[in-house]
């Protein structure tokens, strides 16, 4: 009986160990999360790329176990503590990841185009230790500094670009008492220093950054484990059409998928833009466009922005087809595109680029002016524009099944492509869909 006595009581001691060992973690992951707070808020010294990071939170959150079979994270990432070492191209970023209020590994994060990778290292003692005590120090007076060295190189030769490798340096400093026990005492200042290198070419107006910087600083790829990044939506904001029902209607139609005509996703794969689209429409007459106008486009925006107001003529459009008009809105949208694109890379470039290309001026009535594009040329993928003309294609026939893919086809290229370079049989019927004449075809709107 005192054995099985005994027994039992080896027994329930080892299971309280356990379950204190259970609670001893799950407290220590709730008391760290509790650290950093519900939702993310830089705790940095620095000023960060604060949308990429978020971004990336999402993209976390949502393949978390992903993320972790691939990196053998330990612990939770300190997303308070992200930085992106003075790069704000949505392209890098590292976070601490913490256990038991330890800096146990270093998460990364880069970005290639539409994909972000995920990679971890716990080896690097200058990464962790800094970390550690940016997040962890006993005392909290702390100077924070950042530095850049540049230094110009030549890749190999020939045709290889010329740029530089770019080091951003992050320094936190504490100061520590020679005695615990006299905190206002005389005392001392340790340091520690986090260094990330970017090689960047003078062609390029991509920063990639790499892990490690050996070599010149030639970034080696970013490894880990890809995973889709999450674009923030496209703005398309049609409000000020409501005077012009069919075409307020209509504009509804261009971030949907399922008619094939999201406008950011098509700008994107004709172009590979990767701006932040922020569209307005809005109506506008002959006495701003002009009578033979249909629409016109004004643009703002930087590296990352890509915004404007499309004005669409509703004198012009009053009989216009549902198909021509949806046509339209994207026919002034690439026009304003192509516009940002001159401004953004000079006027050399572009035309380099879009070479079978001729430029026209339209005049507002307020005196200012746009330029319009018409390609030239019997090449029906028009340099690079394949992809556009055949989404503003299926976006008409996905939203009027019954309208004839020939017609459709004619209806994306027109208005983006010279008459005189369309095929034979599509010459006129934008023309005929403008007016709504009796030999239009398509869905006609309610008057």
């Amino acid at each position: 009986m005192n054995k099985k006595l005994l027994f039992t009581s080896v027994w329930g001691f080892l299971l309280i160990l356990l379950f204190n060992g259970c609670r001893t973690n799950d407290e220590a992951i709730k008391n760290e999360r509790q650290i950093q707070g519900a939702e993310y808020s830089s705790k940095t010294l620095w000023n960060e790329d604060e949308k990429y990071i978020k971004n990336v939170i999402k993209v976390y959150d949502q393949y978390k176990e992903t993320v972790g079979k691939s990196t053998q994270i330990k612990g939770e990432p300190f997303w308070d503590y992200a930085m992106t070492m003075g790069q704000f191209n949505e392209s890098y970023l590292e976070v601490p990841v913490i256990n038991q209020e330890k800096v146990v590994q270093i998460l990364r994060v880069i970005r290639k185009g539409s994909k972000v990778y995920f990679s971890s290292n716990s080896t690097e003692k200058t990464s962790l230790d800094f970390f550690q005590q940016l997040i962890f120090g006993k005392y909290t007076t702390i100077k924070g500094d950042e530095e850049r060295k540049g230094k110009i190189q030549s890749v190999g030769s020939g045709s290889m670009a010329m740029g530089q490798v770019v080091c951003v340096t992050r320094t936190v400093s504490m100061w520590y008492p020679d005695n615990n026990n006299d905190p206002d005492g005389p005392g001392h200042w340790e340091s520690m220093s986090e260094t990330r290198c970017t090689w960047v070419e003078q062609v390029t107006d991509t920063i990639v950054p790499c892990i490690d910087c050996s070599d010149g600083g030639l970034p080696e790829g970013p490894g880990g484990v890809g995973l889709p990044y999450i674009d923030e939506a496209a703005d398309i904001n049609y409000d000020k059409l409501k005077d012009f029902p069919c075409a307020y209607a209509l504009a509804q139609q261009l971030t949907n998928e399922k008619i094939g005509g999201d406008l950011a996703r098509l700008l994107k794969e004709t172009f590979g833009a990767n701006e932040r689209v922020n569209i307005s429409f809005q109506t506008s007459d002959n006495k701003f466009l002009g009578e033979t106008v249909t629409g016109g486009f004004r643009f703002t925006g930087d590296a990352n922005n890509f915004n404007g107001t499309v004005y669409l003529n509703k004198d012009r459009l009053s009989n216009a087809t549902q198909d021509f008009l949806l046509s339209t809105m994207y026919h002034e949208v690439l026009h304003g595109y192509l516009n940002y694109e001159r401004s953004r890379i000079g006027e050399t470039e572009f035309n380099n680029r879009y070479p079978a290309m001729e430029s026209y001026d339209v005049k507002f009535g307020d005196g200012t002016t746009m330029k319009k594009f018409l390609f030239i040329g019997t090449d029906q993928n028009h340099n690079r524009m394949g992809p556009f003309i055949d989404g503003i294609k299926q976006a008409v026939l996905n939203f009027d099944p019954s309208y004839p893919a020939g017609r459709a086809e004619a209806l994306a290229m027109g208005g983006i492509i010279a008459e005189s370079a369309l095929p034979p049989a599509y010459r006129g019927i934008s023309s005929h869909e403008a007016d709504g004449s009796t030999a239009a075809l398509g869905k006609r709107c309610s008057k």
